[in-house]
């Protein structure tokens, strides 16, 4: 599989939904941080062949253009990421102070696939972050056009979030926590003394099916699960609050293999613009990978796709530039 190649169709593929005043610096940006581990700005800079001081200066502007930040959003929907069967996990991770609210398309194959954020700057006034996840979501489902499925961990569950995605008929999956008071059979009872596994009750002052998980080897306690979808399986709703966890796994992915632990941004809109970038690269892995051959070779290096194609990239790297000198005999 040639990357380098196939990363070079990918960028052109992505031009005509970039405006054209734009596109020197949005090439600047794919080469230098597009699937690339990221030391710092400035020295991902260095990478190609420009002048320094041209380097540098592209770098300043890259991440002070606010107009770069509209590209992407159109980007993810112009590469049809999201469709209406979807199920997209919902979480808050830490990049060096900064709060990114991250959705991510559950694969099933280990990571997330990234497709929308936003930034979320500390200290905000008491309730405003549940203001601004319920923003957050309904920016998302109006750039889509439709209501994908959304997963939800405990810090979620509050009456605010509960009530907006009930009152908009958005699918959704919360765990909440087992001490929770919810109405049953006319009577007010914690979700751990129910003593059924699929119920309908009173919460958060909505009608809710509550789904309780098995408790299975290794977990503390079973999950249990609020949800106002009544068509789905208890067996499916369960399987995809298990795989919210990939969204975890790219978070992990995207600080330590991709670089963004080391990067320390002062403006929220430098962090968007990076993030927004490394996001475009896995979208290139998942472009990548879709219906490749190469997945047999992957599962059997016990790799997820984004470190397997990292790791693909480095060796065409290697091959390229010293493969003549490894394959000379007698060294």
């Amino acid at each position: 599989m040639n990357i380098v190649q196939q990363k070079w169709e990918f960028f052109q593929n992505t031009l005509p939904s970039v405006p054209k005043k734009l596109r020197h610096l949005y090439r600047f940006g794919f080469f230098t941080l597009t699937f690339q581990h990221i030391l710092s700005l400035r020295a991902n800079a260095r990478l190609l062949p420009l002048n320094w001081n041209t380097a540098k200066s592209k770098s300043y502007r890259l991440v002070t253009n606010q107009r770069v930040l509209e590209v992407f959003p159109r980007l993810m929907k112009g590469l049809s990421l999201v469709n209406k069967n979807d199920v997209i996990a919902i979480d808050f991770s830490d990049f060096h102070g900064f709060q990114v609210l991250m959705f991510a398309k559950q694969t099933k194959q280990g990571r997330a696939l990234p497709v929308y954020f936003e930034v979320l700057d500390y200290p905000i006034r008491k309730g405003s972050q549940n203001t601004f996840v319920i923003s957050a979501i309904r920016n998302f489902s109006d750039l889509l056009g439709f209501r994908p499925c959304l997963v939800f961990d405990r810090g979620f569950a509050c009456p605010s979030i509960v009530a907006y995605l009930c009152r908009k008929k958005h699918p959704f999956i919360i765990r909440i926590k087992k001490k929770k008071s919810v109405v049953f059979r006319k009577r007010v009872c914690s979700v751990r003394d129910i003593g059924s596994t699929d119920i309908l009750v009173s919460a958060y002052r909505f009608r809710l099916r509550l789904i309780v998980s098995d408790q299975k080897e290794g977990m503390n306690e079973p999950w249990y699960l609020i949800t106002n979808d009544r068509r789905s399986s208890r067996k499916k709703i369960i399987d995809r609050y298990y795989h919210r966890f990939e969204i975890e796994e790219f978070f992990r992915d995207a600080k330590r293999l991709l670089g963004l632990e080391y990067v320390h941004p002062k403006q929220v809109r430098s962090l968007s613009i990076i993030l927004w970038f490394l996001c475009l690269g896995l979208w290139f892995v998942e472009r990548l990978t879709e219906g490749s051959e190469e997945t047999e070779k992957r599962n059997r290096y016990r790799l997820s796709r984004t470190r397997y194609v990292f790791e693909s990239l480095l060796q065409e790297a290697f091959v390229a530039t010293e493969g003549k000198y490894w394959s000379r005999e007698g060294v």
